[in-house]
């Protein structure tokens, strides 16, 4: 990383963030206006 430091990220965010942005689980994954919760799309 920059400057010699790293960043100790947890694995869930990892795997969050690889999900939001994957446009094959678009169906999966949605956002709402209304709220900043996830929940499944129908």
């Amino acid at each position: 990383m920059a400057g010699g430091t790293s960043l100790n990220v947890p694995a869930f965010l990892t795997k969050l963030w690889t999900l939001v942005e994957d446009p094959e689980t678009n169906h999966l994954i949605c956002w709402s206006s209304v709220s900043a919760t996830g929940t499944g799309c129908h």
